[in-house]
């Protein structure tokens, strides 16, 4: 599938429209934290991942030390190493809504325990993205996400993924937002539908028209005065660490506004998108790797270093992001710039892909996680009344620095070395929640015999590394399986 593209080729300035000027918002308030990442935060390779538009076969993604890979599908089974999480997709775009409802059902229970990002850019109308009304992608976010809640209470949904928090696609968001409110009863309601809050975050002109970038959100073609326009006078701009920084401050800050400030908030798409080479015969804007890669080095930095005490997500020491997605893994050269691997070069590293491979190669820290906790709790009777469902809740912790999340988790009944049936796993990261500083998650055991003595085991690997100590990967517990409480109404005769 094809994803973002810049929708007309970048020719130097000979048809189109320049108009100078860069609206840029102040920085909002709050105890805000930029040092240096590799000063003062461990890196974890789940908080890195990577867009490909070209697919995963041939392409060594373990050398990017990435916990996350994400190519715009909802079903697709890319081949990716041990412990990289793939983010499924869903469109909801007129032509392609339809097909997802209908087939929704059979994608959930193929997939237990999956991330769906619901929409793709539906703030632009150029291309094959979603193209929505603010408010019809409201009500179908609502739609889509009232099935998987129904199907699947292990799954996870991301809601957003706006081309770039500017502030006119913020306000496209506030519009999103209080319908989701209307049509869901509340915002509490709302909020219980969202468990990501998802944005792209590139820098692209906003001009109305017939012009080069990302345009004007449906919806706002009389009202665009707070547009950013961005002339290729300036396509420094588009790859501006300090446009980026204050972007996603910014966004944090609405997020917190919003009463949303408890959930995590990923940028599942982000780069520098003009193309350092150009095809034959045509002459594009240009520009080069050494721009791009800097550019990306320094959104790591930033990235992981970056917390705002009155907007960050608290259980995250306050961190702004929690993880984000660079484009892209493969893309040709000539259409867009930020290539790791060159698709026509026999998929070898580019200059850009030098850098993120040194960069994750220096700066992975191999962690030390240990399963610690383990409580059950019934929740249900099966239909027939004979054998109960629990909720397992999990502990992982990290003797070695303040992040247990960047793991896979198996659950078992017995020890797996020896005949122990799998309950749960393996279990993806993302449903690792941080808790200021341990890793908590939460699985289903279901129909299982009440009142009754069990040994469960619980096995935790990092991702993209390995454990220094090994050998306290695997823990055992002792549980009894406890009947639920039941409600008895008195019987009323009359």
């Amino acid at each position: 599938m094809k994803l973002y593209q810049i929708k007309l080729p970048l020719f130097r300035p000979a048809i189109l429209l320049l108009v100078t000027g860069l609206l840029l918002a102040s920085l909002p308030g709050g105890n805000f934290s930029n040092q240096s990442a590799k000063a003062t935060v461990i890196d974890t390779a789940c908080r890195f991942g990577i867009t490909s538009p070209l697919g995963s076969d041939g392409y060594p993604i373990a050398v990017l030390g990435v916990g996350s890979y994400l190519d715009w599908g909802a079903v697709t089974n890319p081949v990716l190493p041990d412990g990289v999480e793939y983010i499924r997709v869903l469109r909801l775009r007129d032509d392609l809504y339809l097909q997802t409802l209908a087939n929704l059902p059979a994608w959930i229970q193929a997939n237990p325990g999956s991330v769906w990002v619901v929409g793709n850019e539906p703030d632009t109308t150029f291309g094959d993205q979603d193209e929505l009304l603010p408010e019809v992608y409201a009500d179908r976010y609502y739609e889509v996400a009232r099935i998987i809640r129904r199907l699947d209470r292990t799954a996870q949904i991301a809601f957003g993924s706006i081309v770039q928090p500017t502030p006119i696609r913020m306000r496209y968001l506030d519009r999103a937002w209080n319908q989701l409110v209307a049509v869901a009863g509340g915002s509490n309601a709302a909020s219980r539908l969202i468990d990501i809050w998802s944005i792209h975050s590139f820098i692209l002109n906003e001009e109305s028209g017939f012009s080069w970038g990302t345009g004007i959100p449906p919806g706002f073609e009389n009202d665009f005065a707070d547009a950013v326009i961005i002339d290729l006078d300036h396509i420094d701009y588009t790859y501006s660490i300090a446009i980026f920084q204050q972007r996603v401050v910014a966004f944090r800050s609405w997020m917190a506004e919003k009463g949303e400030r408890d959930k995590p908030l990923w940028i599942t798409e982000y780069g520098s998108l003009f193309p350092p080479i150009d095809p034959p015969g045509v002459d594009y804007v240009n520009v080069g790797d050494v721009e791009t890669y800097d550019f990306m080095l320094a959104t790591f930095d930033f990235l992981l270093g970056a917390s705002d005490d009155q907007s960050g997500l608290p259980s995250d020491a306050n961190r702004l992001v929690q993880r984000w997605f660079w484009y892209s893994l493969n893309e040709h050269r000539y259409n867009f710039g930020g290539t790791v691997f060159d698709p026509d070069n026999n998929k070898l590293p580019t200059e850009v892909g030098d850098r993120f491979i040194e960069y994750q190669s220096t700066y992975l820290t191999q962690p030390d996680l240990v399963p610690t906790s383990l409580a059950i709790a019934p929740i249900s009777f099966n239909p027939d009344r004979t054998l109960v469902n629990y909720q397992l809740d999990i502990t992982i912790d990290n003797s070695l620095f303040d992040d247990a999340t960047c793991a896979q988790v198996w659950i078992y009944d017995g020890d797996p070395e020896k005949g122990g049936s799998l309950i749960a796993g393996p279990i993806p990261s993302s449903a690792i929640r941080s808790n200021y500083g341990v890793g908590r998650l939460t699985a289903y055991w279901m129909n299982v015999e009440p009142l009754t003595q069990y040994t469960l085991s619980v096995l935790v690997q990092p991702v993209g590394v390995d454990d220094v100590y090994p050998d306290d990967n695997l823990a055992f517990f002792s549980v009894y399986t406890e009947l639920p409480e039941m409600l008895y109404f008195p019987s009323i005769f009359r």
